[in-house]
């Protein structure tokens, strides 16, 4: 045989060898190859009408879920996915949505305002709480979103509530009973497009309010100095100030943070902004752990060194929480079997049950994978240690089967 006929052939079933090998799973396909022929052939784009009564667009798939937005009749929505009779969309106007003012500051364009930080939430009501659930969606450094209203414009603007129209990209969920579909010849991607630069054009321009207290931006010294101020609006927030702080100190002295996040977990011990606080809490317990062992002699025994990198390790883990991946899902982690419910666990602890009603994804066949998550949150954790429960709506494996965490 020729030596290029002979590389061919030891090409060919080497590739037939590592496809045989591979798990079954969906259509008898592996997930990471699944998974990647998604990708390569997304789905076609899906558009709506909403019908002549108009539509509400809500934060959650839910009825009694807050209102961000009324979608007049006509209006052309994309469809991003559906769940219990609601179809989660995107506007060309956008939403209205509240943001905390530190995060965003005056652009040079009348009625515009520019983000000035990464993974700025955009909420319901102008609170942090756990009934203001956050859109999935977040604001980037740099945005740029019309203003609309100040929540209590006698307050400086880093201290207060700021209403904002949306980026068209951000995603509500309107009752699939109030939209129809768009007529034979009908191509919702350029009346999509051609609605959203109609209706930026024709928006109102609505300036800043100029109070004493407005006129006058806190500088960032003060806020440092002040941190007392960012916490009666977003004490998550400056929860996150003070981790940061000690993180970035040759001493790193966790008590301020771990106060901070202890008075959230109180205040709120339920919802998304709990689920932040406690990780963060055992973020913190496995480093004060850390520097104590390594305090205390070093690691002078086999087992005290064997506990220091199983520490380091679930640090390691918790620490990813705070890596952009995390951006791309809701949750993360090892799928395991617990009874007859499905979980995640990430760093040794159970973050997440996770159902999949649209029987989309037989979820026996991804135990022991770690995976990506998105979905809809029907349960939130409770403070008796309940996981957060998410109805999968798209599941990505991150890594091959091993050992469950």
């Amino acid at each position: 045989m020729k030596p290029s006929m002979q590389s061919t052939w030891t090409f060919v079933c080497l590739s037939f060898f590592a496809m045989a090998a591979a798990p079954a799973f969906v259509s008898g396909a592996a997930p990471l190859f699944a998974t990647q022929a998604a990708q390569e052939q997304p789905a076609e784009a899906r558009y709506v009408r909403v019908k002549d009564a108009g539509a509400k667009l809500l934060n959650l798939a839910d009825k009694d879920a807050d209102p961000l937005s009324k979608a007049a009749a006509g209006t052309v929505l994309q469809v991003h996915g559906e769940s219990a009779g609601f179809l989660e969309v995107s506007s060309p106007a956008g939403v209205e949505v509240w943001i905390y003012g530190e995060y965003a500051k005056e652009s040079k364009d009348s009625g515009m305002l520019e983000i000035t930080a990464n993974s700025v939430r955009m909420r319901p009501q102008p609170s942090a709480g756990e009934k203001s659930y956050a859109l999935r969606q977040t604001l980037t450094k740099g945005d740029r979103v019309r203003f609309v209203a100040r929540h209590d414009a006698k307050k400086a603007m880093a201290e207060d509530w700021i209403k904002i129209v949306s980026p068209t990209s951000a995603h509500a969920w309107v009752a699939a009973g109030d939209t129809l579909a768009l007529a034979a010849g009908e191509d919702g991607k350029v009346l999509f497009a051609a609605a959203e630069r109609e209706l930026a054009a024709q928006a109102a321009v609505v300036a800043l309010p100029k109070t004493e207290s407005a006129a006058k931006p806190a500088a960032k010294a003060d806020v440092k100095a002040q941190p007392a101020a960012a916490t009666s609006g977003d004490a998550l927030g400056n929860a996150e100030k003070l981790m940061q702080a000690a993180l970035a100190s040759e001493k790193p002295d966790f008590t301020a943070a771990k106060a901070a996040y202890k008075k959230e977990l109180e205040a709120h011990p339920t919802g998304p902004a709990a689920e932040n606080a406690r990780k963060r809490l055992e973020e913190i317990a496995a480093r004060e752990e850390i520097a104590a062992m390594r305090a205390e002699g070093h690691a002078k025994t086999e087992a005290q060194k064997e506990e220091l990198e199983k520490k380091a390790a679930e640090l390691r883990e918790a620490s990813l929480s705070q890596d952009p991946l995390w951006g791309r899902f809701q949750k993360r982690g090892w799928l395991e079997q617990d009874g007859d419910r499905y979980v995640i666990r990430w760093a040794n602890k159970l973050t997440a049950e996770v159902v999949c009603s649209q029987k989309r994804y037989d979820l026996a066949r991804f135990v022991g994978y770690e995976i990506g998550v998105t979905g809809i949150t029907t349960r939130s954790a409770g403070a008796s240690g309940q996981p957060e429960k998410v109805d999968l709506s798209r599941i990505e494996v991150l890594s091959g089967a091993g050992t469950k965490r």
